[in-house]
């Protein structure tokens, strides 16, 4: 974890003003004694140039210690994501029972923790990001759901640029993992006929008067060759003339 030297020089004013609120906690170590939590409180005491500091001693293993030091370090404001998934993977290790105990320990939920937690799998880039405070816990959890490696490396880089908010991440995350989905399979089932179409025309001429129809308007009839013969030299003739004589 990182020391913040503007902060222990915060804290050394408010000492010097106010006095040692909160203790720092240590625990037996031999003849000696072990910090477990209030390490900035000893250095603004360092700064002010004092060589003794109040304390409460406790009597405790290397998981009690992590407990005590997590819970405390979980109540400053300027601990990243980051920070509190490295402590929590650590105490969780620890401690006999996991999630469900360190939970009902430090007052967090489950589900607090275990989205802590899964920032552990993210990418490295995406970690940096929030870690650095360029991108919100919330908006990188979307990102992070992004399937293509690629357009996730892309994504989080122009949102660590220009900042995002959790609902553009989201919308996001939609169109990235829509774009990368393969085009559905067509199965046995969702096969659709193609619509009937209907036969092309076909014309034929009649033989008896030359005029062309479409075969499905002409109808077969039974005659002799003779028979065709008289047919076809009277459609020759023509029709018989009136006589209009008086």
């Amino acid at each position: 974890m990182q020391r913040d030297p503007e902060a222990i020089k915060r804290l050394r004013d408010q000492i010097a003003t106010s006095g040692l609120i909160n203790p720092i906690t240590v625990r037996p170590a031999g003849e000696r004694f072990r910090l477990i939590a209030g390490l900035n409180r000893l250095e603004a005491y360092k700064l002010l140039q004092r060589t003794e500091i109040p304390a409460h001693v406790v009597n405790t293993n290397d998981t009690g210690a992590s407990t005590i030091r997590l819970t405390e370090n979980l109540t400053r404001t300027n601990l990243t994501p980051v920070e509190e998934a490295a402590q929590l993977h650590d105490l969780v290790e620890a401690t006999p029972g996991g999630v469900d105990v360190v939970a009902a320990t430090i007052g967090r939920t489950v589900n607090w923790i275990l989205d802590r937690l899964e920032i552990l799998d993210w990418d490295v880039e995406l970690q940096q990001a929030v870690h650095a405070k360029h991108i919100s816990a919330a908006a990188a959890k979307r990102l992070a759901r992004i399937v293509d490696p690629l357009s996730r490396q892309n994504y989080v880089h122009q949102a660590a640029v220009h900042g995002i908010s959790a609902r553009t991440a989201a919308l996001w995350l939609q169109d990235a993992n829509a774009l990368s989905q393969p085009p559905p399979l067509a199965s046995e089932n969702s096969y659709i006929d193609p619509p009937a179409q209907s036969p092309p025309e076909t014309r034929i001429q009649c033989f008896t008067c030359g005029a062309k129809y479409n075969i499905q308007d002409t109808h077969p009839v039974r005659l002799c060759s003779t028979c065709i013969q008289h047919i076809q030299a009277a459609c020759l003739r023509g029709p018989p003339q009136e006589n209009t004589s008086t």
